[in-house]
């Protein structure tokens, strides 16, 4: 029992951290991670604008959906015109490359 507690307080940790660590990133000025800062892309809405802090938090969630089903939702996005993954869709967001964002 205690062994599962602790795992159990381990993976909701971890995933509060990983939420706040997206959601932050993503919806601060850089608008990215550091990972896709380095490879030059941008995380936007639909409309071009900046997320919000509380979107860039269920666009996580829902990536993590993703992960927890076997990445099959990561995968569509090799097979749609807009490269758009289920939690883009859900959440009405895309990446793009930097420069080629509408600002």
């Amino acid at each position: 029992a205690e062994y599962m507690a602790f795992n159990v307080v381990l993976c909701g940790g971890t995933a509060i951290a990983l939420a706040f660590y997206f959601a932050r990133w993503e919806s601060g000025s850089g608008r990215a991670t550091l990972g896709k800062w380095t490879f030059g892309m941008l995380v936007l809405q639909d409309d071009d604008s900046p997320m919000p802090f509380k979107l860039a938090v269920k666009r996580f969630a829902m990536s993590l959906v993703s992960v927890l089903t076997l990445s099959g939702s990561f995968v569509m996005c090799f097979f749609r015109a807009d490269h758009r993954a289920l939690h883009d869709r859900v959440t009405k967001t895309k990446v793009v490359w930097r420069g080629d964002e509408n600002l």
